[in-house]
């Protein structure tokens, strides 16, 4: 990766000033090709994202790891770093098909929110982070463009979900992306691959209803997490398009379809979703 030049601007809030590093980058080159990338990756992933034993599949993230690796200069940790970050602003992506495509940018995504916050670790929360962590331009994408989380994630990738559903999206992208945070859905211990992303998305989709932040049943209710509200993404899910569920008509249809085994879907049952979303850090304590 070329890293020409880093401007700096203020961004003041609760009367504090901080300086926000603001990026520009030319086109990187990679020699690695999909597959090569792929056992890269999964290498990161390996070293730095842990399992949890218990029943239910969930993972942390090693931050305090990867901030020491950064400290001590580690050859192994810049190494795969280097070549990750190389292959994401290459031009591979433009001759990928839609599922290579999108697994390229849920990786990136993924990728760089880990090592966000990995820069600024020690911290409580990825909301911690000067200018707004969402919003910073602040990685390398296919030809030397400086984007943001939010515009990888609701601008880039779901123009490709829009496109591969004919004007649907994707609604399993939100269980597939993470937010650093403990409220998030599952950071998957795998690489997103174009062969199998399909069974990875329904995977990671049901492995997240398993998990009470993200829906608990409870007497006659059931408790969402707040992906699902109007102010986060509920038209996604009301404008969802699968191979498994092609057609939602509301919040309902996606739930019955990913209760866990044994549940049926009870229409009867209200929906809450509680203003209470857990933005810390989903480390490894």
């Amino acid at each position: 990766m070329c890293l020409v030049f880093c401007l700096s601007c203020k961004y003041q809030s609760n009367s504090k000033v901080f300086q926000v590093e603001t990026k520009e980058f030319t086109q990187s080159e990679t020699t690695l090709s999909v597959e090569e990338f792929n056992d890269v990756f999964q290498e990161f992933l390996d070293r730095y994202v842990v399992v949890l034993k218990q029943d239910t599949y969930d993972t942390r993230v090693d931050y305090k790891k990867i901030a020491k690796d950064i400290a001590d200069k580690n050859d192994e940790y810049l190494g795969l770093r280097a070549q990750i970050e190389s292959y994401f602003g290459s031009s591979a992506y433009d001759s990928l098909s839609d599922d290579g495509k999108v697994a390229f940018l849920i990786n990136a995504y993924n990728f760089f929110v880990i090592n966000l916050i990995a820069d600024k670790y020690p911290i409580k929360s990825i909301l911690d982070i000067p200018g707004g962590a969402f919003d910073q331009e602040i990685f390398n994408f296919k030809g030397g463009k400086a984007e943001s989380l939010n515009q990888l994630e609701k601008e880039i990738l779901k123009d490709v979900l829009v496109k591969k559903g004919k004007g649907k999206t994707d609604a399993r992208l939100h269980f597939a992306l993470i937010c650093g945070a403990m409220g998030c859905p599952i950071l998957s211990d795998q690489v997103y691959q174009e062969e199998i992303l399909e069974k990875q998305l329904e995977t990671i989709t049901q492995q997240a209803f398993e998990l009470p932040r993200i829906i608990e049943v409870k007497t006659k209710n059931y408790v969402l997490v707040e992906l699902f509200s109007p102010g986060w993404y509920r038209k996604d899910f009301l404008n969802h398009s699968s191979p498994g569920l092609d057609k939602v008509e509301d919040i309902y249809d996606f739930i019955a379809h990913y209760l866990p085994s044994g549940l049926q879907i009870n229409r009867s049952y209200n929906i809450s979703i509680p203003d209470d979303y857990n933005w810390d850090l989903n480390e490894v304590k």
